[in-house]
């Protein structure tokens, strides 16, 4: 099971000059599989996405996240490994995806975000992000 918080973005009040609102998001994969991160009623730029070679500043509303890489702690618990000895205690190395979502012009209310593979879905990876505060412009 997986337990997905609510995201509250406090958007300050705009005028037509107002600069864009936009936030960094840092998306964390500690699973040893990949994740498809979607937003429904927003998109976002995916800044490091490690299936596109060359960067481009394109909106999308999912993304995938790479699965983390299954490690050993080292009795001086400073190493990570690959698991090779089951004598250590096993954890993951997180990916980190990260992206920009310009909340300037997202209507105000609540959103769903979620893994877009159903059985991740379906186990609790759903969360809301509660957008508030001044109107869009």
């Amino acid at each position: 099971q997986y337990v997905m918080p609510t995201i509250h973005v406090h958007r300050p009040k705009r005028t037509p000059h107002s600069p864009p609102y936009v936030e960094h998001w840092t998306l964390v994969n500690a699973a040893t599989q990949i994740h498809a991160f979607h937003i429904h009623q927003l998109t976002f730029v995916t800044l490091n996405n490690p299936f596109e070679p060359r960067q481009t500043r394109v909106f999308e509303d999912t993304t995938p996240l790479l699965p983390g890489t299954p490690c050993i702690m080292q009795p001086d618990g400073k190493a990570c490994v690959k698991r090779t000895d089951n004598t250590y205690t096993p954890w993951v190395l997180p990916t980190r995806t990260e992206i920009e979502i310009d909340f300037s012009k997202v209507p105000l209310g609540r959103w769903v975000y979620h893994c877009h593979m159903l059985d991740h879905e379906d186990k609790g990876m759903m969360g809301i992000i509660q957008v508030d505060g001044g109107e869009p412009v």
